[in-house]
């Protein structure tokens, strides 16, 4: 599948879904902790660093300390709950997957560093990928222009205009509308504001490449340049990628690793541990 089709939607998801019918027994009780084994599912709390020491992915965001700067490829789990995973001995091999999701590559990683874990203990993990061999160049490096266009005018309902406020809409009302843009309220009606994007002076725009630069407008949008820089990593819905070139109007992103090259260093801690009980089917004689 080509990088420009990829659903935007991908979340952990439970990895063993699997053929056969998973009932858990009963999770340790007080004074008998269970130890990993492969073969059990354990609930597992993790926060991953970048070799910079900003974080890159976590279960919790609560967990992670107040003062760490998150990287631009970090993204707030929606839930808090631990991540089930099945323990693998360390020498399994994994199954290639051409786009399974950051964060579920980490999962599927931890999996085999989990084996003597207790309950409640937690071990540091340095964890490497190599490229996947079908993300192919031509679909997974691509070339894309530094330049992209904002809208000077965007709208919202009234009660997503007072959220973002805390202020009813009023035409002519001058409002922050984030860290580069104030706003002004152009025109309201019975069920939308219209707003009008007015650049600070010296505004940075954020975007999913780097920094970026108001540089030109026109009449409908804004004209945006971004301080690509070669290293930098991306994230593209939920694919990492690294820039690997720029020139004065494109940046060439290759998207074949899935980590982006990078190593992660993990803090992985055992919530719960329980057996996995394998239901067959039994064949019948014809």
């Amino acid at each position: 599948m080509k990088l420009n089709n990829i659903s935007k939607t991908g979340r952990l998801r439970m990895p063993i879904a699997a053929i056969f019918m998973l009932v858990l027994a009963g999770c340790a009780t007080s004074g008998n902790v269970r130890q990993a084994k492969p073969g059990d599912l354990a609930a597992v709390h993790f926060q991953c660093m970048l070799t910079d020491g900003k974080v890159a992915a976590a279960t919790d965001d609560s967990i992670v300390e107040k003062d760490r700067p998150r990287s631009n490829i970090y993204v707030v789990r929606p839930k808090t709950e631990p991540v089930p995973v099945v323990v693998k001995s360390s020498d399994e091999k994994l199954t290639e997957e051409i786009e399974k999701p950051f964060e579920e590559e980490i999962v599927a990683r931890l999996a085999g560093h989990l084996t003597g874990l207790k309950e409640g203990e937690t071990r540091h993990v340095e964890l490497t990928v190599q490229d996947i061999s079908l993300r192919t160049k031509k679909d997974y490096v691509v070339s894309l222009s530094r330049f992209r266009e904002a809208p000077k005018e965007t709208k919202m309902t009234i009660d997503q205009f007072k959220s973002r406020t805390g202020m009813s809409p009023e035409a002519g009302k001058i409002f922050s509308y984030d860290s580069a843009f104030d706003g002004r309220v152009e025109e309201v009606t019975e069920k939308e504001v219209d707003v009008r994007l007015l650049p600070k002076e010296g505004a940075v725009v954020k975007t999913p490449f780097g920094e970026g630069h108001i540089i030109s407008e026109d009449a409908d949008s804004y004209k945006i340049d971004i301080d690509a820089r070669v290293g930098s990593l991306v994230r593209s819905a939920y694919l990492i990628g690294r820039i690997t070139d720029v020139d004065d109007k494109t940046m060439t992103i290759d998207y074949r690793n899935p980590f982006g090259g990078e190593t992660l260093f993990c803090d992985v801690t055992v919530q719960d541990i329980a057996e996995i009980e394998v239901s067959k089917e039994k064949t019948l004689e014809k």
